[in-house]
This record gives structure tokens, C-alpha cells and sequence, in this order.
């Protein structure tokens, strides 16, 4: 039994080793350099040198002008990276990757906290590590993965308060995810999407099962959000007005060549596997199906859908919902029988 538990552990090491040369040799050629990176890259190095975010490419050099667009935290990020380890496409091309592999072990948390089921659990990690799509935004010069994971950790706390009934332990995870969901936002706003969702499931739920702590928990998760964000923007806009006014003109540029309600035809295949496990496990489990995780995928999701225009690498910000909700049926049968052949020689030793 120890045998067959060093020689797993070995494999799955080498696996890992060669996953991740895998991305470091090839994270300065693939893809090639394109806009979007070269734009924000130029950013971040821009408030290093000067302390103002100044878009410094293209014709950007004779009219130079701040973007406030979205927000100062991945710039800041940057910033640090080409401070400490030297500008240059591997570095800045690093906090994409290191944001990629975050992700990862946050799906693997989420997932955890519903399913015990370790099988299943290492699966859908492994998949959705080599996810095509996902393996070129972890090699992509933007800040939405970095988003992602701020995100999916206040999603990670809003989920711990179903399993305590403590009040401050309540408070602490609600002040943490409002603290969390905004430096999401100040990384990019497009992560408003998960609000609506956030919204619904924390008035629900507290409304049906803890009512007397519903004012208390709204103010503890909105303080901390409401604040942080408003510092940026009166730092950038000088109020909530001109703050208003600036996404209002500039509204028309941002949903450029995409629309509410498009799937871009490379999403299909997975959204179609993702649509059969979501009817699978309604009609199989009926009720029971729609957990808390589940929910707040679902709604998740469909926000997504409904709010972004997607019209670049944005369902990056999805992808993990997408894969728990795939794998959500996995378990029993099967992959019991799989997990105990794979595992059980932990128990002997």
C-alpha cells in the first residue's frame, strides 16, 4: 500500500512539473503580443515611473491621457512586478499565470466545500487545467483572472456563513467578502456582473434563515465595498456624479462589437455539456440539486450572460462556475469505486 501511495503521489508530481514548464516555456510566445497587453502593460509601467495611469502606446504618445476605466489594482500589481523582477513580456505575462494557477485552488475550495469526494474533486480540476480556452488567458497580458480569484475568494467566504450560526463568525466573512468583491471591481468592473447575484442570495437567505441578522449582514458585507470603491472614486472622478457620467459616455466604447445574450461559437460545446449536467441533476436529484453552490453558479452564470458584452476573453470569468456545475453529478458509482482504488491505501498507512 505504501508502494502504490508514493508511486501516485510521484506521478501526479510529474504531471504537475511538466504542467507547469508546460506554461513557464511557453508563456512568452503563446499567443504572440497583442493589443490589449502591450495597452495595459504600458499602464502599469506608466504608474510606476509617474504615479498616474497614462496610456502611453500608439497615438496615446502625443495626446497622453489617464484610463480609469478599470480601476488601479492590477496596475498596481504590475507596477510591483516591474519594479522588483524588470520589465519585459515574462514578468508581466507572470501575474496572468500566478492569477490562472490562484483560480485553479480556489475552484478546488469551492467545490470541496459540498463535495467530499476527492476523485471527483482532482478531475475537474485537471480538466479545467487544460481547458484550451483557459490555458490562453492564463498566458494573456489582462487582469481578469486576477479579478476572478478576488471574486471567487468573496464567494468563498459568503458560502461559510451556511455552516456557522455565529454571529461574528457571520460578520467577519460578510466584511471580508464586501472588502474582496470591491478590489474585484477596482481590478475590473466588468466583475459587477456577480453583484446582482451576490445580492439575491444574501437577502434570501438571510431573510428565510437568519431574519434578525439580515440588516446587520447587508451593512456589514455593502460598508466595507462602498467604501473602498468610493475612495477610488473620488480619487479619480472627484465624486459619485462625474464617476456616473463617465461610464455613461463611455458606455457605447465599452460594448463594442458584442451584445447581451451572445455565446461566442467556441463556448458552445462546454455550455452544452454544462446545460445536459444542469438538466441531469434537476431531474435526478430534483430539490436537492440546487445547493448554495449551485445557486450561486447558476446565477452566476446567467448574469454573466446577461450583463457582459462578450466580446473578448472575458467568460474566463465564468469558467470555474462552469466546470463545478459540470462535475456537481460525479459522484456516487463509479468514481466511489475509483476514489477507494486510487486512495484507500491512505487509510493503511
Amino acid at each position: 500500500m505504501k508502494f502504490r501511495l508514493l508511486k501516485y503521489r510521484f506521478i501526479f508530481l510529474l504531471l504537475l512539473m511538466a504542467y507547469l514548464c508546460l506554461h513557464l516555456v511557453t508563456l512568452t510566445s503563446f499567443p504572440l503580443p497583442w493589443y490589449d497587453e502591450t495597452y495595459m502593460a504600458a499602464i502599469g509601467k506608466a504608474f510606476l515611473e509617474t504615479g498616474r495611469f497614462t496610456k502611453t502606446v500608439a497615438f496615446y504618445t502625443d495626446i497622453p491621457t489617464e484610463d480609469l476605466r478599470y480601476g488601479p489594482f492590477y496596475y498596481f500589481f504590475v507596477a510591483f512586478f516591474f519594479k522588483f523582477f524588470g520589465f519585459g513580456i515574462f514578468q508581466y505575462r507572470l501575474i496572468a499565470f500566478l492569477s490562472g494557477i490562484w483560480t485553479f485552488w480556489l475552484t478546488f475550495k469551492l467545490f470541496a466545500t459540498e463535495h467530499k469526494n476527492y476523485f471527483t474533486t482532482w478531475c475537474l480540476l485537471a480538466l479545467f487545467a487544460i481547458d484550451s480556452f483557459y490555458f490562453r488567458c492564463m498566458h494573456e497580458g489582462r487582469m481578469d483572472l486576477l479579478a476572478s480569484g478576488l471574486m471567487l475568494t468573496a464567494h468563498l467566504a459568503i458560502l461559510k456563513i451556511f455552516k456557522t450560526d455565529d454571529a461574528k463568525e457571520i460578520f467577519k466573512n460578510m466584511v471580508l467578502a464586501g472588502a474582496l468583491a470591491s478590489l474585484s471591481l477596482l481590478t475590473s468592473p466588468r466583475l459587477g456582473f456577480a453583484l446582482p447575484g451576490i445580492a439575491l442570495f444574501l437577502f434570501i437567505h438571510f431573510l428565510t434563515k437568519k431574519p434578525k441578522l439580515l440588516l446587520r449582514a447587508l451593512l456589514s458585507f455593502l460598508l466595507p465595498f462602498v467604501a473602498l470603491y468610493s475612495i477610488w472614486i473620488f480619487y479619480a472622478f472627484g465624486g459619485y456624479i462625474e464617476f456616473i457620467n463617465f461610464y455613461i459616455e463611455n458606455l457605447g466604447y465599452t460594448r463594442l462589437n458584442g451584445y447581451p445574450y451572445y455565446f461566442p461559437r467556441q463556448q458552445l460545446p462546454l455550455l452544452l455539456i454544462l446545460a445536459i449536467s444542469v438538466i441531469a441533476g434537476v431531474y435526478l436529484k430534483k430539490k436537492s440539486y440546487f445547493s448554495p453552490l449551485a445557486i450561486l453558479a447558476l446565477i452566476n452564470i446567467i448574469s454573466y450572460y446577461i450583463i457582459v458584452y462578450d466580446n473578448g476573453p472575458y467568460a474566463s470569468l465564468i469558467y470555474p462556475y462552469i466546470y463545478i456545475l459540470i462535475f456537481k453529478n460525479f459522484e456516487g458509482g463509479f468514481w466511489e469505486k475509483a476514489e477507494s482504488e486510487v486512495f484507500v491505501c491512505k487509510a493503511t498507512t
